[in-house]
């Protein structure tokens, strides 16, 4: 397997990406589109070709992927018109080959064709010399990073015959995830989270058209390179399936991105439930985020399983019935992550009832404390109270005649000692002190 670069120079200057987290207004150059029958253009055989190594330019807008079972092709563009030039640059595989025959080098801005060995053992599988092993139509990738250059939605509306309702959709970036079919072609909007110390997502919009599957992010980066690499490396399923799995498969990657996303939140929760210290007190708030992260999470996955039920209920004719299944698999990853999701949100409402529980009861500790030293110094007080009362003992013999008695005071002291002894211990005995 080879994989190489053909240096593409259409005179046009670079030009940065501007990302804008959300868009609310509506593009003033998005009008009505025409559906063309025939997105892409033909694919010509070039008479030359110079290879370079595969460099794609992160600054550009547009990255396209374009494949089959024989061969993989990827380059980085600046406008949407530019796709079928460089689609022209590439040597269109044989549509038929015939057993015994050696596969012919494509050659294209970046081009990988499999080994000899896996094109004999499909021709094998045919059966005798004579029988034509068939090579599957190239399936396009367009991926595109911003959403704030009007001017190039609307030329690719106008090439791929996007209805303009949805290229609305894209701009205003606070979909709901859902599906929408628009005649030959079909929309899903999904919800891609983002890596962060705070949950967030981004919205990806995904158009499947023919045999052509455009996603719009708002932003650069993303968690669909497992799914680029599974193309490049032709591992699995993915380069002998149509664009309707390559549809799904990012559809389930961006599933599977919250897997990552509960994890760092069942890891903290199974690090506070082993120890729930009343002396943090950041920790109820803490809970109360991870709830309402995990309750946001939940109301995102249920969007996107209702998404995928219009999905196999609509049955779209560009979703053929054997990829319907894998669909079906999708939202058995999204029912695991909404169990996940609410396991760990009845955690963190077990873990604040035991934090309150733990601090009740230290409450009720520092109370029983407090309470016990009022009771024992309650007959004390009583004592020192009594013998504070100023009653003149020369008036009568019988006020506080003990306040003339050389021992008053040490009988005062052993009286208010005895008290708080007896009670001590009666306290001792009723295991109050325990």
């Amino acid at each position: 397997m080879t994989r190489r670069q053909v240096e593409h120079t259409s005179g046009q200057t670079e030009r940065p990406i501007k990302v804008r987290p959300t868009i609310a207004r509506r593009p003033k150059s998005l009008g009505t589109t025409t559906h063309s029958s025939s997105p892409l253009a033909p694919v010509s055989r070039p008479e030359t070709t110079t290879f370079l190594a595969k460099t794609l330019d992160g600054d550009r807008k547009i990255r396209v992927i374009a494949y089959n079972a024989l061969s993989y092709r990827e380059t980085s563009l600046d406008d949407v018109a530019d796709i079928s030039i460089w689609r022209n640059t590439a040597t269109a595989p044989p549509k038929e080959m015939r057993a015994g025959e050696q596969p012919t080098s494509f050659t294209a801005t970046t081009i990988e064709t499999r080994s000899d060995t896996l094109v004999d053992s499909q021709i094998g599988k045919v059966g005798q010399p004579g029988n034509v092993a068939l090579v599957s139509e190239e399936v396009v990738w367009i991926n595109i990073d911003g959403v704030d250059d009007a001017s190039l939605l609307d030329r690719l509306g106008k090439t791929y015959g996007l209805h303009p309702l949805a290229l609305e959709d894209v701009v205003n970036v606070r979909q709901h995830a859902k599906l929408e079919c628009y005649g030959d072609n079909l929309f899903f909007v999904a919800r891609m989270p983002n890596v962060g110390t705070k949950f967030s997502t981004e919205q990806v919009s995904l158009f499947l058209v023919g045999n052509v599957v455009i996603t719009i992010q708002e932003r650069l980066g993303d968690c669909l390179d497992p799914v680029r690499h599974r193309i490049s490396k032709s591992l699995g399923r993915i380069r002998q399936r149509g664009a309707d799995y390559l549809a799904y498969a990012i559809i389930d990657a961006i599933i599977d991105g919250y897997f990552p996303v509960l994890e760092p939140y069942a890891e903290e929760l199974d690090t506070v439930s082993t120890k729930v210290s009343v002396t943090n007190d950041n920790l109820p708030l803490r809970l109360h985020e991870i709830r309402a992260d995990l309750l946001l999470i939940r109301k995102v996955l249920l969007q996107h399983r209702d998404a995928l039920n219009n999905l196999m209920r609509e049955a779209s004719e560009l979703v053929t019935e054997d990829t319907a299944l894998y669909f079906r698999d999708c939202q058995d990853h999204i029912n695991r992550l909404i169990e996940a999701a609410d396991t760990d949100r009845e955690t963190c409402g077990e873990l604040r009832e035991l934090y309150f529980a733990t601090l009740g009861e230290k409450n009720n500790a520092v109370m029983k404390v407090l309470t016990i030293i009022a009771t024992i110094f309650i007959p004390m007080s009583f004592v020192a109270g009594l013998y504070g009362m100023n009653f003149d003992s020369s008036v009568s013999s019988l006020n506080m005649p003990e306040l003339r008695w050389a021992f008053g005071y040490p009988f005062a002291l052993l009286l208010m000692g005895m008290l708080a002894s007896g009670l001590v211990y009666y306290l001792y005995r009723k295991g109050w002190l325990s």
